[in-house]
């Protein structure tokens, strides 16, 4: 990823450390119903199965500065399953 990080910075809105609590406020930086992106390294993924037998998955993200879940949900799994 180090050597990537430039390119990897202009493409992004968020790290995975924007996702912490503050240790001031205890809230993170990113407010819920924001779109963000982020980018990195998948480095685990969990398919699952909602109630109606759709296929989504659990991914952990990865980037330079720790890591994230995401949660990507049928209509967009089935959208970029070959992609993950």
């Amino acid at each position: 990823m180090d050597e990537v990080e430039s390119i990897w910075r202009r493409h992004i809105t968020a790290v995975s450390t924007d996702f912490l609590p503050d240790e001031e406020t205890g809230l993170p930086k990113v407010k819920d119903g924001r779109v963000e992106t982020i980018g990195g390294m998948i480095s685990s993924k969990l398919i699952k199965y909602t109630k109606n037998n759709q296929k989504m998955a659990v991914l952990t993200m990865e980037d330079l500065l720790g890591s994230v879940e995401v949660l990507v949900f049928p209509k967009v799994y089935e959208r970029c399953e070959e992609l993950l």
